[in-house]
């Protein structure tokens, strides 16, 4: 896994990127674990004001047993815990700055072990549209939010996914991760 940087908990091992501790020695609760892509993406071209358009995919395995403006997050929450911010229900949702989901949708998306969860995020920059779109055991999924990226994020930004547990237990494991985007350098 080149090009990624491991931080916190994650950790990679047979191909799969593992965001947080999955070990039977482990202590499974309060696990936090991100991956970054090292190289900054350039989302914007701060000479042209011209957009990137992009589109991410990965495939990932979910076995479930306050924000600030400064951080300039741009987020899509696959959300099996409902906290007191959230729906009361599993959800997957944009956040913006925040970690509470500027737009959301019901996902039943959780299932038995071994079910594989295929989602890709992308980004229209002529439209200013964020979708993801989502298929786990022929089940379709799509939510679309706008967002115009260069009132959000800084010109480059870091590209990652990361995952957490509290005192509830969950597996997060990443099978495949694609990045592509047609800002030219």
């Amino acid at each position: 896994m080149g090009g990624i940087s491991f931080q916190g908990d994650a950790f990679s091992s047979s191909g799969v990127l593992h965001l947080t501790k999955n070990g039977k020695d482990d202590n499974l609760t309060y696990s936090v674990g991100r991956a970054i892509y090292i190289l900054p993406v350039h989302i914007w071209d701060g000479k042209t004001g011209n957009l990137t358009d992009f589109t991410s995919h990965f495939s990932l395995s979910p076995n479930s047993s306050t924000g600030s403006t400064e951080n300039h997050i741009v987020a899509v929450e696959f959300d099996s815990y409902p906290n007191s911010w959230d729906p009361p229900y599993n959800h997957i949702g944009f956040s913006i700055n925040s970690i509470e989901s500027v737009a959301y949708c019901t996902w039943v998306g959780i299932s038995p072990t071994g079910t594989v969860v295929n989602a890709w995020v992308s980004y229209d920059s002529t439209s200013r549209t964020l979708s993801v779109f989502v298929n786990s055991e022929g089940e379709n999924l799509s939510l679309s939010h706008l967002v115009d990226l260069r009132e959000v994020l800084p010109e480059w930004a870091t590209i990652g996914i990361s995952a957490a547990t509290g005192a509830s237990i969950e597996l997060h494991s990443i099978l495949s991760w694609e990045f592509y985007s047609s800002l030219e350098n």
